[in-house]
């Protein structure tokens, strides 16, 4: 059976980082990304999304006029693989209710899921 070939290359990979992890030393742990925003977002603290269990809860806490921190209370390890896909939807809430997402962790919004590998990110 051939290989069918894909037209990647090492150019696509982009590395992220993820932010910043803290155990908050009752079995959970906090992790805070830093947004930034195109344009300015005059909010306060916004509850983003809550799993029913309780074992994910986003916040979106703004810092400056168009800067913001995603602060990511988890039951498991921060960087546990069932923490992943609520806080890429986080993301995605941020950006389609509240405002467009320029940075992540410094990086183009676009170098992270739910963003990459859209024909129509921005």
């Amino acid at each position: 059976m051939a290989s069918k070939r894909y037209g990647y290359s090492s150019s696509d990979i982009k590395e992220t980082t993820w932010g910043s992890v803290r155990d908050l030393g009752d079995g959970r742990w906090e992790t805070v990304w830093q947004l930034t925003f195109k344009s300015l977002r005059p909010l306060g603290n916004v509850g983003v999304f809550r799993s029913d269990d309780g074992s994910f809860c986003a916040e979106l806490r703004m810092t400056g006029s168009t800067s913001g921190e995603l602060r990511v209370t988890t039951k498991s390890d921060a960087m546990a693989a069932e923490n992943y896909s609520p806080t890429y939807a986080s993301f995605r809430i941020i950006n389609d209710e509240y405002g467009e997402i320029e940075t992540i962790e410094t990086q183009l919004k676009d170098w992270y899921p739910p963003f990459r590998n859209r024909g129509d990110a921005g």
